[in-house]
């Protein structure tokens, strides 16, 4: 039997999908519309602006890509083919940022870690390009809206960064994100690292 957190886990999930869905669906037609824009300039100045794709959201990851690359003017960027793109999507992300570099989950160093959709492949990816490049992972689901500056401050500086979830996130302790993560019966990888971080040594 199914213990109730775990059901209301799994209907929260449900529901998500089908919210995002619905949404996706209604604005398509708004999605459509970045086909029609020019090619975007970029820039190989060694930073690498990188994103995982799948075919369902080819056209918001154009609006995600050519708004940042509109006000961001640097990078080059990488797309992580998740194995459902076509020739014809590889050409139309040409065609629309030219210069992009295209590889799929087969690219990724063998033995780098699990199969079978537990392991972030952009994180290994990541890894991978940051040992010579300075690597931001944009995310298909994002517009960018104006100037860069404190993200080319962060490039300059060669300093990591990253956004807030939302505007109740807060930074806390190891310990304290690691007790809120047990209360969650889930066993996706990210969930299984969370409950781990207070066994982390402050020191490192």
């Amino acid at each position: 039997m199914v213990p109730p957190s775990t059901r209301l886990l799994l209907g929260d999930r449900m529901f998500y999908r089908l919210r995002r869905a619905s949404r996706q669906w209604l604005a398509q037609s708004d999605f459509a519309r970045i086909l029609a824009t020019p090619p975007v300039s970029t820039i190989d100045d060694g930073t690498i602006i990188l994103s995982q794709v799948q075919k369902r959201d080819m056209e918001m990851y154009l609006v995600a890509g050519k708004s940042f690359a509109l006000h961001a003017g640097f990078g080059r960027f990488y797309v992580l083919d998740d194995g459902s793109l076509t020739p014809e999507h590889h050409a139309q992300l040409r065609q629309h940022i030219p210069g992009i570099s295209i590889f799929g989950l087969r690219d990724i160093a063998e033995g780098a870690g699990p199969v079978g959709g537990i392991f972030w492949e952009r994180l290994a990816s990541v890894v991978k390009l940051a040992e010579t490049r300075y690597v931001i992972q944009l995310d298909s689901d994002t517009v960018t809206l104006g100037p860069l500056d404190e993200v080319k401050e962060c490039i300059r500086a060669n300093r990591s960064f990253a956004l807030m979830a939302g505007s109740t996130s807060a930074i806390r302790s190891l310990a304290d994100a690691a007790a809120a993560s047990r209360e969650n019966s889930g066993e996706h990888i990210q969930l299984a690292a969370e409950k781990r971080l207070d066994e982390i040594d402050p020191a490192i």
